[in-house]
């Protein structure tokens, strides 16, 4: 993970790379160049041409990278409720409604099954009662 610098660090640094660059270029250029119209200096200017093309690839790239990575960060440490100052007291009240809300729909939910549940039962055993009842009387009919 990146570690987080301050802004005057960052400038500081910013500032080197780019007086850093110009230096590189104000150095290499006057290299890259030959004698007008010769086939040295064409091969230098492109190749001079072809790492600047380079270096501008490899600065988008980094800085592609560089978002994505901003991106997952924010997301990964994005400031909770509890952190957040804010001076509304709907803030406060509002917090945990939501979970408190999701909580007694749920308990209603369970209330709603476990009456289900024993109703069915208590009707299962009502049968079964009127069943034995039924076997009972069968059985003393014939003893009789």
């Amino acid at each position: 993970m990146i570690p987080r610098l301050p802004p005057l660090l960052i400038a500081v640094i910013g500032g080197a790379s780019i007086y850093g660059i110009k230096y590189m270029i104000d150095r290499t250029e006057p290299r890259a160049l030959g004698a007008p119209g010769s086939h040295e200096r064409a091969l230098k200017m492109l190749q001079h041409k072809l790492n600047f093309q380079r270096l501008g690839i490899a600065a988008a790239v980094t800085g592609i990278l560089y978002t994505g990575y901003w991106v997952y960060d924010s997301r990964q440490h994005r400031p909770s409720p509890a952190v957040i100052h804010k001076q509304s007291a709907e803030f406060y009240q509002d917090q945990y409604q939501e979970r408190e809300n999701r909580l007694s729909r749920e308990r209603e939910e369970m209330k709603r099954v476990q009456n289900e549940e024993e109703r069915r039962k208590q009707r299962q055993s009502e049968q079964e009662v009127i069943a034995m009842k039924r076997v009972l009387s069968e059985s003393n009919q014939i003893i009789k």
